[in-house]
Order: structure tokens, then sequence, then C-alpha cells
């Protein structure tokens, strides 16, 4: 059976090419991007600094703490560990101007790693509609 397009035929020109086709290309994050969020954040520490906290301050310093790793995950995502997922997101916005959910489920997924590396997570629905 062939695959065909249902709506329009592909551009030529927005057809991706492989670099060095044959060669591997690794997508996975890089390890010292993970290493390097959870030396800064210890979730232990904060668990034992909630404890005692009422429901609005327990919020708001998990508001907080949310905002600075997602701060540095996004920082070390698009600079120093940039990755070949990485890549392929900007490419593909650039290209089609879809950056959601790509770009957003990226940074989540890294940060949830840096946070909490020991830890397994199943990714339910991650479209342009829903995340």
């Amino acid at each position: 059976m062939t695959m065909g397009w249902k709506y329009a035929k592909p551009v030529k020109e927005k057809l991706l090419n492989l670099e060095e086709p044959g060669k591997p290309l690794p997508f996975d994050a890089d390890r010292r991007l993970v290493e390097e969020i959870t030396s800064k954040f210890d979730i232990a520490t904060v668990a034992k600094s909630l404890q005692g906290k009422d429901e609005k301050e327990a919020q708001k310093a998990l508001e907080e703490l949310g905002k600075e790793v997602m701060k540095l995950t996004i920082e070390l995502a698009d600079n120093k560990y940039m990755d070949r997922t990485g890549q392929m997101v900007e490419t593909v916005a650039k290209q089609t101007g879809i950056s959601f959910p790509h770009r957003l489920g990226r940074y989540v997924e890294l940060s949830l790693l840096g946070l909490r590396p020991t830890d397994r997570w199943n990714i339910a629905k991650a479209t342009t509609k829903e995340l």
C-alpha cells in the first residue's frame, strides 16, 4: 500500500534533506543538562521547605520554583546543550510556523527530567491543540 497526500503535494523546497545520509543522529538530551538542573534544584530540599506552610504559601513557592526551573531549562536547552531534537523543532517551526506544542513539550520534558531524573514519564497527548 502506498501513502498519498490527502490535501496537497509536497513542496520540494520545504522537504528536509539528511546532512549525512546513513549516519545515525542521536536525539537524546545531553545528560549534562539534566545534571546541571538537578544540581541547582534539589527536590527533597524543596519538599522539606514546604512542610508546615499553608496551601497559598506552598502554591506561591512552587510557582516560583517552576518559573526558575523553566527559565534555566530554556536557557540551557537553547544554548549550551542544544541537541538534535531542539535543532529539528526549530527547523520545523521555521518551515511551518508551528512551534506549539513541540517547543513547549521539549522544555517541559527536560525540566521534569532535571527535577526528577530517575522517574519515568509517559506523554499522553502532544498535538497542536492539546498538551
